[in-house]
């Protein structure tokens, strides 16, 4: 199972108004995963945060970034954003035991 993370910075000043475009983008990943998470860093450092989208369980990853492109744009999420979006995925390991496929 993979899961999906993507950070990226904002004015933790600009949170108020970046948080309806940021869940906008959520809800556009939310069919292609189990569940979606909006979380962010506790420390501000000189006012910028770091705020994280979580994808977890992703059934299909081609989808996800192609919904997730689009609705950055539609929301208004980029006008906010202090540099690029980042993006990585994680593959779930098995438990003790398990034989590994991949």
């Amino acid at each position: 199972m993979d899961s999906v993370y993507v950070y990226y910075k904002l004015l933790a000043s600009e949170r108020d108004r970046a948080l309806t475009p940021a869940h906008q983008v959520l809800d556009a990943g939310r069919p292609w995963c189990a569940r979606a998470r909006l979380m962010t860093r506790p420390d501000m450092p000189e006012g910028v945060a770091t705020w994280m989208e979580v994808y977890e369980v992703v059934s299909d990853l081609e989808l996800l970034e192609k919904a997730l492109q689009a609705a950055v744009l539609e929301s208004g999420l980029e006008a906010f954003t202090k540099g690029p979006r980042r993006s990585e995925r994680f593959h779930e390991l098995p438990p003790i035991g398990a034989a590994l496929s991949d």
